[in-house]
């Protein structure tokens, strides 16, 4: 029985091997037993980063703490925000301190610039007087009203905090307004008799920037920390925390003045090099009428020249009968080489002389002008190329120019198959100023206008100026006047209804010698400023800087006559 038994069972394996015995290899792994270490690991959840502390100095200015606010709030896994200056890891304080500090660094530079109402005859404010008058010696700045009078300061909140943090707190017999930007400008307007400190990115055209202590704001190659009011905060901690925090903040805060961003351009009046100022340039060398002015016009990002006469070989305008009696006008080729030396970028060519010698004089001045790649507007081959505006891009600062001949004489404008200058055409000129707008220029018109001896314009002048006002424009000035003439801020576009001669030999009085270069300041697509340079014509010929008393006397002539035109526009 047993040996039956065992004798099936043999044969049940026997069987199964044969079965299965032709099957492919089958191999089941195992998987190995997890070990301790292993499965803590895949149990544990990764943790989160720590967020950097950040003490902030409760004397920091509101700007500041929001610009600051807004970085932790926007990343709260990166940055938290804590009240204990001894438990923070970075630390932002309005002074540098040096105790037990891994590492600091500016986290952002302030720079304020003292103002003025445009109209005021002062230039410059002197940093020791500033302080006087902070300490409570108000007369120490009475030179800044044009009567002499104690100025009101006019800051803002955060203004006030920077200033403290500078100088301390203020004595309480100083006369200060605490008012918005907004109701600072519109209070510069009205009182003349006040003085404000303002963040630089919050300069604007109607009020007038101070030198301070004989530094201009506006110089590129300024060093910025010798400048008086330049306020530095600090940040102190780890380094790798600093860099991602400033980094982090750079989407928040822009810098106070960035020269990159920043274009100057001088505006100027009559320039025709004939008759005196021709004899001399033969006498004295071409480049002697340029040689007291020239660094203040290559010092511009752009230097506009309106040249209102044409280039003929064989020219003698300076000797010329024809010339002198009847105002038939030209120069000598290598005339152009003063418009080279005084850095000449822009030409206008809305003068009334440009078709003096003719069509083919016309077309050769251009073919000198393309030659020195010097690009012009205003006048051109034919009608379309004469109103064609002048576009140009400086320093992220758009800025179109466009011009007319208001005046004449008929031979002078351009026609369709003619060169010459733009005839002054305001439906066509006021579409093209909100065009050009529409796409984000500056815009610069300029007229050549019916000369006028004074330094009021005439009633039909304001009308026609403030109509490209309206339409836009950015800037309006006269290049016709052989006299400077008033100035005007109009539905925030600045009007300068003339500006004087340049290169002209006129000296039959004080106002034809006086003469103005407009420096125009942009900024981030912004006209921010405008300077008025003044200058005496000397010697037939030659400009110069006016000293202190002549430049306060034409100043004062030519706010005198645009205090008038406030009176008109109450009026209106």
């Amino acid at each position: 029985m047993r040996t039956l038994k065992f004798i099936s069972v043999f044969l049940f394996i026997l069987i199964l091997l044969l079965v299965f015995g032709c099957q492919k290899e089958v191999i089941i792994e195992v998987p190995e037993e997890k070990s301790e270490e292993t499965s803590e690991k895949l149990s544990e959840t990764k943790p989160s980063p720590t967020p950097i502390s950040i003490y902030i100095d409760e004397d920091a200015p509101l700007f500041l703490k929001q610009a600051f606010k807004k970085v932790i709030d926007a990343q709260p896994n990166n940055f938290i925000l804590i009240s204990k200056i001894d438990n923070a890891e970075l630390k932002i304080s309005v002074k540098k301190e040096i105790e037990d500090i891994e590492f600091y660094t500016e986290i952002y530079t302030q720079i304020l610039v003292p103002v003025v109402p445009f109209y005021t005859y002062a230039d410059n404010i002197n940093w020791n007087d500033i302080k006087l008058y902070w300490q409570g010696e108000t007369g120490a700045l009475d030179y800044l009203t044009n009567n002499k009078s104690t100025p009101t300061l006019l800051i803002s909140n955060d203004t006030l905090t920077s200033l403290t943090n500078l100088l301390g707190p203020p004595a309480e017999n100083i006369p200060i307004n605490i008012l918005s930007i907004k109701e600072i400008l519109e209070l510069s307007w009205k009182d003349q008799n006040i003085w404000s400190i303002i963040p630089f990115e919050e300069l604007n055209k109607r009020l007038k920037v101070l030198k301070l202590d004989n530094i201009d704001i506006f110089v590129k190659k300024l060093d910025i920390s010798s400048y008086p009011l330049t306020i530095n905060y600090w940040i102190s901690g780890d380094e790798e925390g600093i860099e991602k925090f400033k980094i982090a903040l750079s989407n928040y805060l822009n810098k106070s003045r960035d020269v990159n961003n920043l274009t100057t351009l001088n505006m100027t009046g009559v320039t025709a090099m004939v008759r005196g100022t021709a004899n001399r340039m033969e006498k004295k060398g071409i480049l002697y009428p340029g040689e007291k002015i020239a660094e203040i016009l290559k010092n511009a990002d752009l230097t506009h020249i309106s040249n209102e006469i044409p280039f003929v070989e064989n020219c003698q305008g300076r000797t010329s009968k024809e010339s002198i009696e009847k105002l038939i006008f030209c120069s000598e080729p290598e005339y152009i080489e003063l418009l080279k030396y005084v850095g000449v970028d822009i030409i206008e060519l809305t003068g009334n002389h440009m078709n003096d010698f003719g069509h083919e004089a016309m077309l050769y001045t251009l073919s000198l002008y393309e030659k020195e790649k010097v690009p012009y507007y205003a006048g051109g081959k034919n009608r379309e190329e004469a109103q064609f505006p002048l576009l140009m891009e400086s320093n992220g600062n758009k800025i179109a120019f466009i011009g007319c001949n208001y005046w004449g004489p008929a031979y002078v404008w351009a026609t369709d198959e003619n060169p010459g200058a733009a005839k002054c055409g305001y439906e066509y000129m006021c579409s093209e100023i909100e065009r050009l707008k529409k796409d984000g220029y500056n815009v610069i018109m300029t007229f050549q206008y019916v000369e006028h001896y004074d330094y009021n314009p005439t009633d039909q002048q304001i009308i026609d100026f403030r109509r490209m006002a309206d339409s836009g424009a950015d800037i309006v000035s006269g290049s016709q006047s052989h006299h400077p003439m008033a100035v005007e801020i109009n539905n925030d576009s600045f009007i300068n209804y003339g500006l004087g001669n340049l290169f002209f030999d006129q000296m039959f009085n004080l106002g034809v010698r006086q003469g103005i270069i407009a420096q125009h300041i942009f900024y981030k697509g912004e006209h921010i400023s405008t300077k008025l340079i003044t200058t005496m014509l000397e010697d037939y010929s030659q400009p110069r800087l006016t000293n202190q008393e002549e430049r306060q006397q034409l100043l004062k002539s030519i706010f005198s006559a645009s205090k008038r035109l406030e009176k008109i526009s109450s009026q209106e």
